[in-house]
């Protein structure tokens, strides 16, 4: 039987246990990104954040991203100049602009995505014995509850 203590203890462990699981395949992927990739990551991640919610503004991926809208601009218009945002103004307010992703803006996320599982799915088959993998697939599976919760 475990001690209320106990369950303290080991749920305290397991929320460390995931932060820095979380933390370490973010760096994995990011260190992974090629050097001669047509995106950066930050571009990469304020295009997935469009993708995500489209009809944001740059205000609201500031926002999401924790820095200030001064600070997100120039990655909304290095990404509007390489056509993968548009931008049309807001009818309720007239400052602000709602984005959204182009074609191209969708084809360059499918292309990151396939080069990051890629390298996922190989790493994976590498260090994993498939009753593994079978294993951890029904754990993350009901891991992602935590996403969803507020």
């Amino acid at each position: 039987m475990h001690t209320p203590h106990h369950q303290e203890a080991l749920t305290t462990d397991l929320a460390h246990e995931l932060a820095e699981f979380s933390l370490g395949l973010s760096r994995a992927l990011r260190q992974d990104h090629a050097p001669s990739s047509a995106l950066s990551m930050m571009e990469v991640s304020v295009l997935f954040s469009v993708y995500e919610h489209p009809g944001t503004t740059t205000a609201e991926l500031a926002r999401q991203h924790r820095m200030a809208p001064q600070s997100m601009r120039p990655w909304v218009v290095e990404l509007l100049n390489k056509e993968l945002i548009d931008r049309t103004p807001d009818e309720h307010d007239r400052r602000a602009h709602r984005l959204s992703v182009t074609e191209l803006g969708r084809a360059s996320l499918a292309k990151e995505k396939e080069r990051h599982m890629a390298k996922l799915t190989s790493n994976i088959d590498q260090h994993f014995k498939t009753a593994d993998q079978q294993r951890f697939l029904e754990v993350v599976r009901e891991l992602k509850v935590l996403l969803r919760a507020d």
